[in-house]
Order: C-alpha cells, then sequence, then structure tokens
C-alpha cells in the first residue's frame, strides 16, 4: 500500500469523529506533515472510547474482527505485536 493510500485511510478515519476535517487542498499534506506512515496506520482503527489497558481475555476486537491474542506480560510487548502486524499488513516498513 502506498503512503498515500495510508494517510488517506487515516483521513477517512479521522473523518468519523465528531470534529471531522474541512475539505481542504492543504489537509493531505498538513496530515502528511504531522504523522509519520506508521503512525497514521497504528492509529488508524483505534477505537474511540476508552478501552481497559489490562487483557483478561485471549481475544481482541480490533477493527470489527477478532484477534486471538495470548495476553501481553506487558502492554509495551502488545502494542509493538500490533504495530508490526499493522505495519505488515499495510505494505510499510520499518525505519
Amino acid at each position: 500500500m502506498s503512503e498515500q493510500e495510508v494517510y488517506r485511510r487515516f483521513i477517512n478515519w479521522l473523518n468519523q469523529t465528531w470534529w471531522g476535517l474541512p475539505e481542504a487542498d492543504e489537509l493531505m499534506p498538513l496530515i502528511m506533515a504531522r504523522y509519520t506512515p506508521e503512525e497514521a496506520v497504528l492509529l488508524t482503527g483505534m477505537p474511540f472510547s476508552g478501552k481497559n489497558l489490562k487483557c483478561p481475555t485471549k481475544s481482541l476486537l480490533l477493527e470489527r474482527r477478532e484477534v486471538r491474542v495470548d495476553p501481553p506480560k506487558d502492554v509495551r510487548d502488545y502494542m509493538k505485536r500490533f504495530v508490526a502486524d499493522r505495519q505488515a499488513k499495510s505494505g510499510l516498513k520499518k525505519r
């Protein structure tokens, strides 16, 4: 997936918020300057409501699909796996 597509999906996701984003020629350059492609991939699809970071079950609901995971020892370990998974699915590589 190209960086443009990553940012386009991120903007579409941001438009689901209560504040929305204005239609402007400057929107894409602004988002690209503010967020790295990796950040855009990570944030796209994050829930808008608060979630409990404790993982009492072995499954999570991400992007309307159930994902089986091992309960993380540390939230940072989980987030590293989550970012790596999202990067792999989007075709982006680590810098």
